[in-house]
């Protein structure tokens, strides 16, 4: 799937995110996503609602070259 990135004033970013309820395959992909969309845009993490995802899941890495990459699910 492919997703862009939204910024301020977008309903998503306002609204309550969904908790998730299955790890799976699915997510497993979007995560790979979150983090190739982060890393394009030189971010240092990227939470689903920011790509119009009201899902509560977030990436971050901490590090250089991907050392200290982790995903919170449901923080």
């Amino acid at each position: 799937m492919s997703y862009n990135l939204v910024f301020y004033g977008n309903e998503t970013l306002a609204s309550e995110a969904a908790r998730v309820e299955n790890i799976d395959g699915e997510l497993s992909s979007l995560i790979d996503d979150m983090f190739s969309i982060m890393y394009k845009e030189k971010g240092i993490g990227l939470a689903a609602p920011q790509i119009d995802l009201a899902r509560q899941v977030f990436v971050v890495d901490t590090g250089a070259g991907g050392a200290h990459k982790f995903a919170l699910i449901n923080p």
